[in-house]
């Protein structure tokens, strides 16, 4: 992946950790999926809970692990490197927000 391509990523999912916060008036989120970019999204939650005190903790389990989590309630976001399929919605609890990098 070029680093165009991971900040752009990152930049993204910091976005959507602050909204999600915000919604759910969290101090922690789960979150489950994608192994690649693991590694990237724990440093930057690392920083976001220095900046907010809220903790992020990510497992990275594989994109269908984390999409089936989001399925199951297990989780509050998942991670995944496929797009999710406008007829597999109708799979997931209430909305869900896809964005793709």
């Amino acid at each position: 992946m070029k680093r165009n391509a991971v900040s752009k990523s990152l930049v993204l999912l910091a976005l959507f950790a602050v909204g999600l916060t915000s919604a759910l008036g969290a101090q922690t989120l789960l979150g489950s999926g994608a192994t690649f970019p693991a590694p990237a999204y724990t440093k930057m939650f690392d920083e976001y809970y220095k900046l907010t005190g809220v903790r992020v903790n990510y497992q990275g389990i594989g994109s269908s692990g984390g999409l089936k989590n989001i399925q199951d309630r297990v989780v509050d976001f998942g991670g995944t490197d496929s797009f999710i399929k406008d007829g597999d919605f109708s799979k997931y609890p209430g909305a869900v927000v896809h964005i793709p990098r």
